[in-house]
């Protein structure tokens, strides 16, 4: 994935929309029953929201429109320090792949 990539489009097919509808149903289902524990999907932190974490970025590379509770834990993820770093260190790399590299 291109965590450098902003502000891309993407023609959203019915199946596409059906991926993003049940993604934002995991966050906003989980979020509602463990809120409570924690910020994280499970409340804690687990493997969860590290397999979550690109999907995160690519929702936010393209814009793609989530209910308030997933867009509150999108915010949290995109956030947190540790995927900050990661963030900072991919606009370091100087390697790029032109065809990855397309969009803002």
């Amino acid at each position: 994935m291109n965590c450098r990539a902003i502000g891309r489009k993407v023609p959203l097919n019915v199946i596409l929309e059906r991926e993003v509808a049940r993604i934002d149903r995991i966050w906003s289902q989980h979020r509602e029953i463990y809120s409570s524990v924690g910020p994280w999907l499970f409340g804690e932190f687990s493997i969860a929201d590290c397999m979550f974490a690109p999907v995160a970025s690519r929702f936010k590379t393209y814009r793609i429109k989530v209910s308030t509770a997933s867009a509150e834990y999108m915010h949290f993820i995109l956030n947190h320090e540790q995927m900050g770093e990661w963030v900072s260190q991919a606009h370091a790399e100087p390697e790029t792949i032109d065809v990855a590299e397309i969009g803002i």
